[in-house]
């Protein structure tokens, strides 16, 4: 007979979890440092440790995360995204606000799994000028940026360049918006200088509110950079680095390649993979005759990091054998 200790272990292998992370919402979060609240929303089918795509959301002037995060929900879940919406500390964004975005940021993602490939920060009008710089001085988190009804030329400096290889840009502004000239020569100015970049004019639009059309342009533009091969492949990298081999499973899983050496790289990120949750589920297995219950809530773990995964489904098979 099973004693105690490993039926209540391999109890925790079969059941699913409990008490997960609030879905929905949207949510609200508080920080002490620096002290301020946001918002999310996050998809009902969530589910840890799998991430998702993210944007970081910045209101323009005299709005609020209350009124400017629910607009883009309806696309937010047609595409399985998590969206993130702070406040500005006066009525519009300015440079002093980078510390409150990036705090609410590693607080976002200390909560939830965001996809660091595939999180993107978007602004409208005063929070478009914001995160023209923002963005583009912050490249190494952010995948790309959406800059509606609002842009600089001068904006993100010396990191232009080093952002250039990394982001994609997307500019936006109806048709008789006063910014629509600033904005059209910051998307040319982008696009002549080598930028992943697209611009749309929302004709019969002024300056605010924004079109509904602009939220479906801006997540299928964004949506599409996180599909193609060499993303996923990217995606798998890192996430091999990381150690999230869920994500790594996933992100190979939806990897059609032809080009021979994203495929040869796919592979080889594939075997990593194999001979990761081989290893993990070795050492889980070695302490089995000593301790069968603590080799059966190793391998609830193991089963939980590589979940979706072969891997996930030998752990399972092993835990249920020594359990027998």
């Amino acid at each position: 007979m099973r004693s105690g200790l490993l039926g209540v272990a391999l109890g925790l292998l079969a059941a699913p979890p409990q008490g997960g992370p609030d879905v929905g919402g949207p949510l609200e979060f508080k920080l002490e440092k620096p002290p301020t609240t946001y918002l999310m929303w996050v998809p009902e089918d969530y589910k840890s440790p799998h991430s998702r795509p993210a944007a970081i959301l910045c209101h323009g002037a005299g709005d609020t995360p209350q009124n400017f995060l629910p607009c883009w929900i309806p696309e937010a879940k047609k595409h399985g995204w998590i969206l993130v919406a702070g406040k500005s500390k006066a009525e519009g964004w300015s440079d002093s606000d980078a510390e409150t975005v990036l705090a609410i940021h590693d607080d976002a993602r200390r909560r939830y799994a965001l996809d660091p490939d595939r999180t993107f920060v978007v602004g409208n009008s005063s929070g478009a000028f914001f995160v023209s710089g923002f963005g583009i001085r912050n490249h190494a988190r952010f995948r790309g940026m959406a800059l509606c009804a609002g842009a600089q030329v001068s904006a993100g400096g010396k990191d232009l360049s080093a952002a250039r290889g990394h982001m994609v840009a997307l500019f936006t502004a109806g048709e008789f918006d006063p910014y629509l000239p600033g904005v059209k020569q910051t998307h040319e100015k982008f696009k002549k200088d080598g930028w992943d970049t697209e611009y749309l004019m929302v004709r019969g639009q002024g300056h605010s509110p924004l079109d509904p059309q602009v939220y479906a342009w801006v997540f299928q533009k964004l949506d599409a950079r996180t599909k193609g091969p060499a993303e996923h492949v990217a995606r798998a990298r890192r996430a091999v680095a990381e150690r999230r081999w869920a994500d790594a499973f996933e992100a190979l899983k939806g990897c059609r390649v032809q080009d021979p050496a994203i495929a040869r790289e796919a592979d080889a990120l594939d075997k990593k993979l194999a001979q990761a949750g081989k290893k993990a589920i070795a050492d889980a297995v070695a302490k089995a005759k000593k301790d069968p219950a603590g080799a059966v809530a190793d391998l609830a773990r193991v089963s939980e990091q590589f979940d979706g995964t072969p891997v996930a489904e030998e752990a399972k098979a092993k835990a249920r054998e020594i359990a027998g």
